[in-house]
């Protein structure tokens, strides 16, 4: 309705006076920004231009060679109008193609930063499984050890407040650990002396476990 009404009134401006036929350089857009296919658009324009050609009729028909006047105006003003509605419909096809492919990548950069949370979760469940392998679980079988050694000094009264001092130690140990863990950082001893200390208390828990003399060089 709206295209149909932008023609008559072109047509009918014109009609009344003929310099009203520059409207057109409104219409012509006017037209292809109401029609998105190529086709109608075209056939709308030509009919925009035939009405202003009649209204060109009307206001100068009485003036000779008003048509060879009225033809050239409106077939440059025809040929003017799919330059430049073809140049921008392809400017507006390619921003939309852009958009369109910006709008794949940026889905795909959340997929792909999915993944990688993903694969940051199961490298984070992997590696506390592998430190609770090689710390907190090594030093609870120890205590469980050690508990088995309290009973069995307990059950032939030859229990010692030492042997109760060393599984304690080891509790607080694998307790230790397990904060440490949990907080993310590197082992405690690490943490506080470096790997010679980690070293020293291992020998030194060791040696009152046991029995055994070691001895560390580091």
């Amino acid at each position: 309705v709206v295209a149909v009404v932008t023609i008559l009134v072109a047509g009918g401006m014109t009609a009344l006076v003929p310099s009203n036929a520059a409207l057109q350089f409104w219409a012509f857009p006017a037209l292809w920004a109401l029609q998105s296919r190529l086709v109608p658009t075209l056939a709308l324009t030509a009919a925009l231009t035939v009405a202003v050609f009649l209204g060109f009729a009307v206001s100068t028909g009485d003036q000779p060679g008003w048509q060879v006047t009225a033809l050239l105006t409106q077939g440059i003003s025809y040929a003017f109008n799919i330059v430049m509605g073809l140049w921008l419909r392809q400017v507006y096809l390619v921003s939309e193609a852009r958009e369109r492919l910006l709008a794949e990548l940026t889905a795909a950069q959340d997929q792909l930063a999915t993944l990688h949370r993903e694969a940051g979760t199961a490298a984070e469940r992997e590696r506390i499984s592998r430190e609770l392998h090689d710390t907190i679980a090594q030093s609870l079988a120890g205590v469980v050890l050690l508990v088995q050694r309290a009973r069995r000094e307990f059950a032939g009264g030859t229990l010692t407040d030492d042997t109760l001092q060393i599984t304690e130690d080891a509790a607080r140990a694998a307790l230790t650990e397990t904060r440490t863990l949990v907080a993310g950082s590197a082992p405690v001893e690490l943490h506080s002396g470096g790997l010679a200390s980690a070293l020293n208390t291992l020998a030194d828990r060791f040696r009152r476990e046991t029995g055994l003399e070691v001895a560390v060089e580091a």
